[in-house]
């Protein structure tokens, strides 16, 4: 006998209880809000305190025109921005699309240009490097701009410093702009 025609493709997990990612997120946060759910340095964050800043995230996102589906770029190192970022992109039912910060300009533009999508969020404080100051250098090499090369990308934000050029806004600016839809 075939043992490949005698296997079901396994498809979900009916027993979960969750059907959407949000779901999921709202019920861990709510059962361990008091347990510690990120270290990150000097960063401690519990599960309800992670919630809040999701939150404040999906906010910003959807103060920006956010749709379920579309894609945000994360291309830095690992930290708690990078795990907020994330997790407010899928609250919101969107798509991460994340980039190794060993990965340098010409590694990801390529990325940025095929997903079209009109979010990222970088470092310029990734081990040393700034990683938006290289894929500021690739493109300019090319003689283009970063808006005539990358066409769809409308918010870039800096998950560490304090940048504020060509598309890029800090992390507290990008939030503010969710503060007031809250």
């Amino acid at each position: 006998a075939n043992v490949m025609s005698e296997t079901s493709i396994f498809q979900g997990h009916p027993d979960l209880p969750w059907e959407t990612i949000g779901d999921m997120l709202h019920d861990r946060f709510e059962a361990s809000a008091r347990q510690e759910a990120i270290v990150d340095g000097a960063m401690r964050l519990t599960y309800g305190q992670l919630r809040e800043r999701v939150l404040s995230a999906a906010a910003a996102l959807h103060a920006t025109g956010f749709k379920p589906g579309e894609m945000v770029v994360i291309w830095g190192p690992n930290c708690w921005q990078w795990v907020v970022s994330a997790l407010a992109c899928w609250w919101l039912g969107g798509v991460v699309v994340p980039i190794s910060a060993r990965n340098r300009g010409m590694d990801v533009l390529p990325i940025l240009q095929t997903t079209g999508a009109r979010y990222l969020f970088s470092s310029t404080e990734s081990n040393g490097s700034n990683l938006f100051q290289i894929l500021l250098e690739y493109v300019e090499d090319s003689d283009l701009s970063l808006a005539q090369t990358l066409p769809d990308l409308d918010c870039a934000v800096d998950l560490h410093g304090g940048i504020e050029a060509n598309l890029y806004m800090p992390w507290a600016q990008f939030l503010a702009l969710g503060a007031t839809t809250q």
